[in-house]
């Protein structure tokens, strides 16, 4: 995007420069070219704020700035110095001595006195309005260009830049300077950018265009950081899980630091995205940050961001953190319990002070935000064993909610199981549960919860054939770590007769030992789940509960290729 401005004001024949984060990124050709000796110079008036200066040749420059989010772009339009027009005013040869720098091939240049009577006129705007200097000296302006208000100007002293006026039935971007010597003013210049206004109108254009693409891009970066599940997405019904929902919903409206309690995989997160859409911050951002899988070295770097040139390989522009990214937001900091030891005095500051450091950079800016924390561990043993600040624990300890685990929850885990059925087998024949299935699901200890129990129900479909979720569907460890499994598993009859036509076993040497048909099932599987992932061996190995390693020595064991 900057390139295609940088283009822009290349093609511009007017001196221009970008600046973002106080430094120069590029100046035009033409900036080049006009400044080739004072650069630097010029470029200090512009971080001076100066709107107006002088040059060695006593031509006087105007400083105009356009502000955009990320940057500015600065113009430097050059004009007569007022006092030398002032007094060349009186004689007809001194008017023309001006020619060789007020005369350019892109302006039209107009003098007139403090009664608005022409004194000069350059040649392009001679032939513009098709007419002769000789027949149009001391003339009033308005006989020329009857809308004027450069007689105005000359009266008021008041200065007009960059003002779009109709001249001829075509508009034209123009701009009205007083002629000012020792506070008196004693006439005015107009000048006209003859530029075809298509080519300001293209400008625009592009302007409009790069501005749609940075909405677009921050439309992009905000559905990254916005909350999507509300308390009515929150399945179950135990009294111990409505209870702490009640309370989440009854503090949601408030500013409150909240830190949710509980063991990996209860639905932390899911709290804090309904807390957040509750909050008078719904349409804020919601920025996520897991502690746990930010590495030590760039944790600081990525909660409070850094400036340009903070570190080697650092953005040139700097980058904001996560806290500059949750402004008018919310934050949740999940796993805060394993943010680093050396990190959390500067985020008890600001917790505190509400106001961040970027890492190279000394000045503090101002956030807003609110801070949602979760963890796994108990931070007061923590506090206790010098792991976690003790100052910090008792700040972000404002409202605790603790949510229970799958196990304390035993009613709703059948609504869970056909909540994650409804979503996992859309595209499958499997329709129900059995209720053998659920009951070995209830004597189950869940030590992942609910992200353990949507995983098996994901494998479990992809493990049947039929329409029925069976026990014989569910993963070894579990059948392995109940006891007591036949009470929950209705044995099948089975009636031993010979039928003719079966030909599965005509012999007894055509009869394989178990160990080969459970193999041979094995591979079975292994290659249907294969084929539903499309190769992909994390996430095979993970609906198969296996680890990946174990998923690779199968692979090679049934000469698999993928």
């Amino acid at each position: 995007m900057i390139e295609t401005l940088k283009s822009i004001l290349d093609y511009i024949k007017i001196p221009a420069i970008i600046i973002k984060k106080d430094n120069v990124i590029f100046k035009n050709i033409n900036f080049r070219e006009i400044f080739e000796d004072n650069e630097e110079e010029i470029i200090q008036y512009v971080f001076n704020g100066k709107t107006r200066f002088y040059d060695e040749r006593g031509i006087k420059f105007y400083i105009k700035c356009f502000f955009n989010e990320d940057y500015k772009i600065c113009f430097v339009i050059d004009f007569v110095k007022n006092e030398i027009v002032s007094e060349l005013f009186s004689s007809i040869e001194g008017v023309l001595s001006l020619h060789t720098l007020i005369n350019n091939p892109y302006e039209g240049v107009i003098l007139v006195d403090k009664d608005g009577r022409i004194k000069y006129i350059n040649a392009l705007n001679q032939r513009f309005f098709n007419i002769k200097l000789k027949d149009f000296k001391n003339k009033h302006i308005t006989e020329i260009i009857p809308n004027s208000g450069l007689h105005l100007t000359a009266k008021t002293g008041k200065e007009e830049i960059g003002k779009l006026l109709k001249i001829n039935g075509e508009n034209r971007i123009i701009s009205r300077i007083p002629v000012l010597y020792k506070n008196k003013v004693y006439g005015a210049i107009g000048k006209i950018i003859f530029r075809n206004t298509r080519e300001i109108e293209e400008l625009l254009r592009e302007y409009n265009k790069l501005q749609n693409e940075v909405k677009k891009y921050k439309n992009h970066i905000a559905s990254l950081h916005e909350a999507k599940y509300t308390f009515d997405d929150m399945v179950g019904s135990s009294p111990n899980f409505l209870e702490a929902k009640r309370f989440a919903r009854k503090i949601a409206p408030t500013d409150s630091t909240v830190i949710l309690l509980g063991e990996s995989g209860t639905g932390k997160e899911l709290f804090a995205h309904a807390i957040h859409l509750e909050s008078q911050r719904r349409n804020g951002p919601f920025v996520k940050v897991n502690c746990a899988s930010i590495p030590a070295e760039l944790a600081e770097s990525e909660l409070f961001g850094y400036s340009e040139g903070a570190f080697t390989g650092a953005l040139r522009s700097g980058k904001p953190g996560k806290f500059e990214l949750a402004h008018k937001g919310t934050i949740f900091l999940d796993e805060i319990g394993d943010l680093p030891l050396s990190l959390q005095a500067k985020l008890l500051r600001v917790l505190q002070e509400k106001e961040v450091e970027r890492l190279g950079k000394s000045t503090p800016k101002k956030v807003d935000f609110r801070l949602i924390c979760a963890t796994n561990k108990n931070l007061k043993e923590m506090v206790e064993k010098n792991q976690f600040r003790e100052d910090l624990y008792y700040r972000i300890y404002a409202v605790p909610i603790k949510i229970p685990p799958l196990r304390e929850r035993k009613e709703d885990i059948e609504k869970f199981a056909y909540h994650f059925l409804s979503l996992i087998a859309q595209d499958t024949n499997v329709k129900e549960i059995s209720k053998e299935y659920i009951k070995i699901l209830k004597a189950y200890s869940w030590p992942g919860n609910i992200r353990e129990l949507k995983n098996v129900i994901e494998l479990s479909v992809y493990r049947t054939e039929g329409e029925i979720l069976l026990p014989s569907s569910l993963p070894t460890y579990i059948l392995e770590s109940i006891e007591n499994i036949p009470e929950y598993i209705e044995q099948p009859k089975i009636t031993l007769e010979l039928n003719d036509t079966e030909e599965d076993y005509k012999d007894e040497n055509s009869v394989k030992s178990l160990k080969e048909e459970l193999e041979e099932k094995e591979k079975e599987i292994i290659i249907k789940v294969l084929k539903l992932t499309k190769g992909n061996k994390t996430k095979t190995a993970k609906l198969l509960g296996i680890h990946r390693t174990g998923l690779h020595k199968k692979l090679n064991k049934y000469k698999i290729k993928i």
